[in-house]
């Protein structure tokens, strides 16, 4: 996925994933997201190209409208918040304390994965500041909902069902 050249709040996106993963035991379960009709379509078809990251499929899902991709991506991304996070299709950035994190602490596979594949798309269509910008405040906006995932867990092997 190249963190260093995507800048550090990239670098400590996946870095927070990867503990979150690390933290669930890098399971292989099928925890889902909760499901959205505002989910990108190119997902549906990541998943049942059976998640290539390589090849014609792969170079397909990383071009596209950034502008386009930036609106479903936040439609998504505010559509499996948990509630009192999001306001419509909006998401409040006002780092909220105390939610219940349960609904989109989703490892494995089928889990937060998805989110990180789409950050990478979307970065890919980017070309300019302005939608690098826009990327860059989805990202530090993922890092920090996964921090707040990844404390709500706890230790490994305390609460473990938390995610399921």
């Amino acid at each position: 996925m190249g963190t260093g050249r995507w800048g550090t709040h990239w670098e400590h996106c996946v870095t927070v994933f990867l503990e979150l993963e690390q933290q669930a035991g890098f399971t292989l379960k099928l925890y889902q997201l909760p499901k959205s009709p505002q989910r990108p379509a190119a997902l549906a078809q990541w998943v049942h190209s059976k998640r290539v990251t390589s090849g014609p499929i792969w170079d397909a899902l990383n071009i596209g409208d950034a502008s386009q991709f930036t609106v479903v991506w936040w439609d998504w991304w505010a559509s499996i918040q948990p509630a009192g996070r999001a306001t419509g299709n909006s998401i409040s950035l006002n780092k909220a304390d105390g939610l219940d994190w349960t609904r989109i602490c989703k490892p494995g596979p089928n889990g937060l994965l998805n989110v990180l594949v789409a950050l990478v798309w979307w970065r890919n269509m980017t070309h300019s500041g302005v939608a690098t910008q826009k990327w860059g405040k989805a990202v530090v906006d993922v890092a920090w909902a996964m921090v707040q995932m990844k404390e709500s867990m706890g230790l490994p092997g305390k609460k473990a069902g938390k995610h399921k």
